[in-house]
């Protein structure tokens, strides 16, 4: 593929080898690393054709298609998502408010001489802080916004930039509710810095988030609790080509009992 990615596929016919498979995933927990929304979809399906399906716990709409990878494969890696705040009201000095919302929720400021330093000033964190860097002033200031994490929080989700981000500075902070947020009116994504930081000097948004990348381990221990984290929390790579497998699925099919 154009990213450099070797995709190879080969079929597996031995019911010993799927049974083995089959038995050793019953104790394992699975991780939806990308994909959650076609996961629930398949679920509203299954509950949508139970009736036609005759309670059948074999039937083919109760089953859908994964790519599984091992957590610690070393290939597997978490690159950040970054923040396009746009359309948000900073009245007539926007710097002066935007500085106000982070330190009414906790954080503190650091100013930087340029843009161009936000990944460096970045990775000089640990985890024992929260931190993002922020683009302003139509890409003309930068900042770095962090806090220190909770004592006994090292193993919680308020650990996790994405969610200080999401939950402090973008819900209470500027009153963006979770239902606003996931349906993009004052926020977009980008993966480039450069777009992130072309977007403020264009004037296409208030500012940017750039944003670290979150540790695998982190996440699966947040996962593993049940929580749900902030959208575009993850971007995996490398990524799968789509469309290498289509299912048709016949509610009234039956899958074969191994």
């Amino acid at each position: 593929t154009p990213d450099g990615i070797t995709h190879a596929l080969s079929r597996v016919e031995s019911r010993e080898a799927i049974r083995a498979v089959a038995g050793f995933l019953k104790t394992r927990q699975i991780l939806i690393a990308d994909g959650h929304h076609r996961y629930e979809t398949a679920v509203r399906f299954a509950a949508s054709v139970a009736d036609r399906a005759a309670q059948n716990p074999n039937a083919a709409s109760n089953f859908t298609l994964f790519a599984l990878t091992p957590l610690g494969d070393k290939g597997l890696v978490i690159l950040p998502t970054h923040r396009l705040v746009r359309d948000i009201d900073l009245g007539a000095a926007p710097d002066e408010a935007l500085h106000a919302k982070l330190k009414a929720t906790g954080f503190h400021i650091a100013p930087l001489a340029s843009p161009a330093e936000c990944e460096a000033e970045l990775a000089k964190f640990k985890d024992d802080h929260v931190a993002f860097a922020i683009v302003h002033a139509r890409g003309q200031r930068a900042l770095i916004a962090s806090r220190p994490v909770p004592t006994g929080a090292s193993r919680d989700e308020t650990a996790l930039d994405v969610v200080a981000l999401h939950e402090d500075l973008l819900t209470r902070g500027f009153g963006l509710s979770a239902e606003s947020q996931a349906r993009q009116e004052n926020l977009s994504y980008v993966k480039n810095t450069a777009d992130a930081i072309a977007a403020v000097s264009n004037g296409h948004a208030n500012f940017a988030v750039l944003m670290r990348s979150t540790h695998l381990t982190d996440l699966f221990r947040v996962a593993a609790r049940g929580v749900r984290l902030p959208q575009k929390s993850t971007y995996f790579v490398p990524k799968l080509v789509s469309g290498l497998f289509f299912r048709r699925i016949e509610p009234l099919e039956t899958i074969e009992d191994l």
